[in-house]
């Protein structure tokens, strides 16, 4: 009997961000992820299962999902779908194919075909947290927050020590600005799972939210110190440095997010701002300019109008 896979999305830097979709694409959706609901423990048991007995001309749901397995293993996600759709066409009652399908159509951006098949799968299993877990994602995605907290309620109670549930949902509600039932979630990530980064560094936005700034900077600092290239907690640790009239301490912070991540146009803003006020002003100039051109870059035009203001509206001398 295949069993479930399960991802770990912490392999991911993907969901750290504060927009949740992007945080739902980057981690939730990873090539890792479909690892343990195919029904193995570890890609590599998965790789290795799915390469043996596998019949070139399939005849059966199990072939033609085990194929699909061993398609999408390979990166062929379009042959992958295909195979877990003849599955479901040879036997609509198989569980993995629907939720199998319904990640990798998470995984193509086609989140309501995901909550279709998730929902699907839920009915067929309804102790399914994999389905539960991934739907939420795909709810966020669809801008249904109230749906994605309903499931990822689901699934820790059904499964009380899934850490990835607390964490998603703890950034959903930081992002609804509460913060006290983000801590909350976040201390469980932490209990289950003492050295997630991400977990620490999202409790730091929650207590910056909550104006506990002793609280925020400790927790920023470990998850730097659990993870050296947490670009975002070095973003976050640089604006807290900022606030406290520590701008050189906040231009080296800056100084890393730009080399982890180049096209970060808000750490060249910010960073110029620290220049600013240490009254650099060649450096503001440049960092403000560098900034408006990433802006423009990513078509944020609104993004390039008020940044090319703030070089008309400040001063850029001393005089």
């Amino acid at each position: 009997m295949i069993a479930k896979l399960r991802l770990n999305p912490f392999t991911t830097k993907f969901y750290l961000t504060i927009t949740a979709a992007l945080c739902l694409i980057n981690i939730g959706f990873s090539k890792s992820a479909i690892a343990k609901n195919v029904g193995y423990s570890t890609t590599e048991t998965i790789s290795q299962s799915t390469n043996q007995n596998i019949p070139e001309n399939p005849q059966s749901a199990e072939d033609y999902y085990k194929r699909g397995v061993s398609y999408y293993q390979s990166g062929n996600i379009e042959k992958a779908v295909a195979d877990f759709t003849k599955t479901i066409e040879l036997d609509p009652n198989y569980t993995l194919a629907y939720s199998n399908r319904g990640f990798l159509y998470g995984r193509l951006g086609e989140s309501e075909k995901a909550v279709a098949d998730f929902t699907k799968a839920i009915e067929l299993d309804p102790q399914s947290t994999y389905s539960y877990y991934y739907r939420s994602l795909s709810y966020v995605l669809l801008k249904e927050s109230q749906k994605a907290f309903a499931d990822l309620g689901q699934v820790i109670a059904i499964d009380p020590q899934y850490a990835e549930a607390y964490l998603i949902r703890g950034i959903l509600y930081n992002q609804s600005k509460d913060s006290e039932k983000a801590v909350a979630d976040f201390n469980q990530v932490i209990q289950l799972d003492p050295n997630n980064a991400d977990a620490y560094y999202q409790r730091g936005v929650s207590y910056s939210q909550l104006r506990e700034s002793e609280k925020a900077l400790s927790d920023l600092n470990k998850a730097i110190e659990l993870d050296p290239l947490h670009d975002k907690a070095y973003h976050r640790r640089g604006l807290y440095y900022i606030s406290s009239e520590k701008q050189k301490e906040a231009i080296a912070d800056l100084n890393q997010v730009i080399a982890l991540n180049p096209t970060n146009a808000e750490a060249y803003l910010v960073r110029g701002i620290a220049h600013h006020q240490l009254k650099n002003f060649e450096q503001y100039r440049q960092d403000v300019e560098k900034a408006a051109d990433l802006y423009l870059e990513q078509g944020n035009i609104q993004k390039v109008t008020e940044v090319r203001q703030m070089l008309q509206k400040l001063p850029t001398d001393n005089r």
